[in-house]
């Protein structure tokens, strides 16, 4: 199907875009762009971008937000996008590949826009009673998303550090930062990409305070101490040192030939490494994600029996019930409650 038109159209109406994001900053800046992680910044404006651009796509005018709207983009975004909207998207580069989304990523998108909705005072249907059962319905078929992954735990943890063991400036680079994430908390990609030299105290044995600012279970900003002890300590110093890292981001682009950069690694870049660093170490990277150094945290320190609220001082989570969603018991006979009857 010649599809030129309805990419011309998109284009056309790519100031019309520009102006609902426009106005939406302006509104929101205060609220969002001031007091939000970076992450939560970059998310709202793509997810209003793609929204805006699906609805010119699909020739809706872009007004009032109507449920049948919102079940029509979900009903899309689960069995398939018709094929010349799938292919407008992409082309127009407010999708990234063809195909549907994950169930999480359908409900991000709708969260942003109900955040839109509500700013801007307007009639609000994303969480219409229908919507959300269809998006029930929709996950008892076809399964919850399972973007945490796999657990790195330090048996997986010890693969990639062996896998970055390559002579080069860039595998220093990633073992410093697969251990910094994991031995600090389980950091979020995001926390990785933000984190500035200034923020660490090196200390008189060699280790270091990481003073985490600003992050999704920190809104105001406190500052959070966090340990960098042992070789993780050890390999941050030695990535520093090679580096001659003295300000900035800690972790930071490599170019081709091992120049290195003064601009940090950005989400994607740490996705990358993850996937990368799998495959080297013969680890099936489908199966794991840069959430997974988080649960591998969580669920390595609850084989070790170390105390619950331990480790949500590490991991920064609020509720139990927070953490657990992060614990993967692997083999339930590994269970340390498996053989209390004796």
């Amino acid at each position: 199907m010649d599809n030129t038109h309805e990419l011309e159209i998109i284009n056309h109406n790519k100031q019309v875009i520009d102006d609902i994001l426009a106005r939406t900053v302006e509104k929101s800046k205060r609220i969002v762009y001031e007091n939000q992680p970076e992450a939560s910044k970059k998310a709202l404006v793509s997810d209003m971008s793609y929204m805006a651009g699906w609805y010119e796509a699909n020739h809706i005018p872009w007004g009032e937000v109507k449920k049948e709207h919102i079940l029509l983009f979900v009903i899309q975004h689960i069995e398939g996008l018709p094929p010349y909207v799938d292919e407008l998207l992409v082309r127009a580069k407010i999708k990234a590949r063809l195909g549907p989304h994950k169930i999480a990523t359908i409900e991000r998108k709708i969260a942003s826009l109900s955040h839109m909705l509500n700013l801007y005072k307007m009639p609000n249907p994303c969480y219409d009673p229908d919507v959300m059962e269809l998006i029930r319905s929709y996950t008892n078929i076809v399964g919850g998303s399972q973007s945490v992954g796999d657990a790195i735990t330090v048996d997986e943890l010890n693969k990639l550090i062996k896998a970055c063991d390559d002579g080069k400036v860039i595998g220093i680079r990633d073992a410093a930062m697969f251990l910094f994430g994991f031995a600090s908390g389980g950091r979020r990609r995001s926390e990785i990409c933000d984190a500035m030299v200034d923020q660490l105290k090196r200390q008189s044995d060699g280790n270091y305070i990481f003073l985490m600012g600003r992050s999704k279970s920190n809104q105001a900003g406190k500052l959070d101490p966090k340990p960098i002890a042992g070789r993780a300590a050890m390999a941050l110093n030695y990535w520093l040192d090679v580096a001659n890292i003295r300000s900035g981001p800690i972790f930071r682009k490599i170019r081709k030939g091992g120049l290195i950069t003064d601009k940090a690694l950005d989400g994607k870049d740490v996705f990358r490494i993850v996937k990368h660093r799998c495959e080297l170490a013969g680890l099936d990277p489908d199966r794991y994600t840069p959430h997974s150094l988080r649960s591998g945290f969580v669920t390595e320190a609850a084989k070790r029996s170390k105390p619950i609220f331990d480790v949500m001082a590490m991991t920064g989570h609020n509720s139990v019930k927070q953490l657990m969603q992060y614990y993967k018991p692997g083999n339930i006979l590994h269970n340390s409650a498996a053989y209390l009857a004796g």
